[in-house]
């Protein structure tokens, strides 16, 4: 992929010599990756997003240097055996930059002013700032927007257009950026990281075809087919597994993965949307011997959403109907999901990826507000219903190949109860989307792989492992 015309790369510190023929010598020349994003908050998919990047950045270059700017050094160093310094704490950040390779900033949803205006600034003045220091910046497999906000947007391209190489997540992302002007040669479609986890991907292979088509890079990364789903050491997906009974005394199991509905109307939203939810769940648990089992992907916001729905259900009789995660995952499953209620936390991202991904495995339907329960549920194979107003969760929808109609439906309709229809559409039809996220994920995860093979060629170390980027 070519880069953005008449921008130099510049690098700081000493001029390194690689060998010619072979590459860069690991060994003698460590690799300093330097990497940006919402890390070291508590939010479960965050946290598995650096993990999947970590993990296939280290599967090529295993002598890797990578120091995370996070919120938590010590928290990011123990989960994902790697450096990390505090990110708003200059003269570390300017400390990490020093003598780096690669400036990476994502994955995530960083670009974006819905949440708060204060993500462009930080992010976009990090990407300049490495540009500054003579890094070149790798954008990976990142959501971009919304930007609703003029000087956001223009503060957002000129960051973007500054960059060696843009990678995105999904093709609606790859549409904002056209909007903002950054040139579409410097941009590739891949996958959101955690998809990496899932199966049926190769390890990253010699020469992906510079084309912002998903389906062309998915093709390149696996060698022209997406492999079966043994092909990994994922996590499998099976069709015919569903047949088991993993809930209390032989029930079901549906995952709750809620959050906040955002915006200035919020928290009345919200409440529309939990009753919606009791009430359509009420009428279904004892028809379908199925228990809930709260997933708090990020507790601090999440724990209160899912207490609120845990009272609706028993003022509805349905107390008994509600499992608790720590109970359920405890024994089996390693680290808990999160501390006894009593502690005032619903639960805490302590489990890994691939702790969380066996979890929805166990399930036999997840309902989410949160991009990363549909994600997590797509590798585990676990069929789904996403409850959110919010563009990228509809464009993973889209990314799955799944008819929108039949998982997909928007926080205010759910509140108008319509949600009690999809909720049962979605039950009947579980074992043909669970077929459908076996054939779509394994390109995704081969996607995913890809970014990680772009961004080591963007460090300057296209030798090893036989890769190697069109340029």
């Amino acid at each position: 992929m070519a880069r953005v015309a008449g921008r130099s790369r510049r690098r700081s510190g000493k001029k390194r010599d690689f060998p010619a023929a072979g590459g860069r010598d690991e060994d003698a020349f460590p690799v300093k990756i330097v990497i940006s994003g919402y890390y070291g908050f508590g939010n479960a998919g965050d946290e598995a997003i650096l993990e999947a990047m970590v993990r296939d950045l280290r599967a090529l270059a295993p002598g890797a240097r990578l120091v995370v700017l996070s919120a938590d050094p010590a928290a990011t160093a123990a989960r994902c055996g790697v450096e990390a310094v505090p990110r708003m704490h200059l003269p570390s950040v300017l400390g990490a930059l020093r003598g780096a390779d690669l400036f990476i900033s994502g994955g995530g949803s960083l670009l974006q002013d819905a949440t708060s205006w204060r993500s462009v600034p930080y992010y976009a003045g990090l990407m300049r700032l490495a540009r500054w220091m003579g890094v070149p910046v790798f954008v990976y497999a990142q959501g971009i927007g919304p930007l609703r906000r003029p000087w956001l947007r223009r503060l957002a391209a000129r960051a973007l257009n500054g960059a060696a190489e843009v990678t995105v997540r999904d093709r609606l992302s790859y549409e904002m950026l056209l909007e903002l002007g950054v040139d579409p040669a410097a941009v590739t479609i891949t996958a959101g990281p955690v998809f990496a986890f899932g199966p049926g991907a190769p390890a990253p292979v010699a020469t992906a075809a510079a084309s912002p088509d998903p389906a062309a890079a998915g093709a390149a990364a696996s060698g022209g087919a997406p492999a079966g789903p043994a092909a990994s050491g994922g996590p499998a997906v099976s069709a015919g597994r569903r047949g088991d009974a993993l809930g209390p005394q032989g029930g079901r199991l549906i995952g709750l993965c809620l959050r906040p509905v955002p915006g200035p109307d919020g928290d009345a939203a919200t409440n529309r949307v939990l009753d919606a939810l009791a009430a359509a769940l009420r009428l279904r648990l004892d028809e379908w011997d199925a228990y809930v089992v709260p997933l708090p992907l990020h507790p601090a916001a999440d724990g209160p959403v899912l207490e609120g729905l845990r009272r609706k259900l028993a003022a509805r009789g349905a107390a008994s109907r509600v499992v608790e995660p720590e109970d359920l995952f405890r024994a089996a499953d390693g680290p808990p999901v999160g501390e006894s209620r009593a502690s005032g936390r619903v639960g805490a991202p302590t489990a890994g990826a691939v702790e969380w991904i066996h979890r929805f495995s166990r399930l036999d339907l997840c309902i989410t507000m949160r991009l990363h329960g549909l994600i997590l549920a797509a590798c585990a194979g676990t069929p789904f219903v996403a409850l959110s107003d919010d563009p990228k969760v509809a464009a993973h929808v889209d990314e799955l190949g799944l008819p929108r109609e039949s998982c997909l439906i928007g926080a205010e309709a759910a509140a108008a109860h319509t949600l009690g229809s999809v909720l049962e559409r979605a039950w009947r039809n579980r074992t043909n989307q669970v077929k459908r996220l076996h054939d779509a994920v394994p390109e995704l995860a081969a996607r995913a792989r890809l970014t990680a093979v772009r961004a080591l060629g963007r460090a300057g170390f296209p030798g090893r492992n036989g890769l190697a980027l069109s340029n």
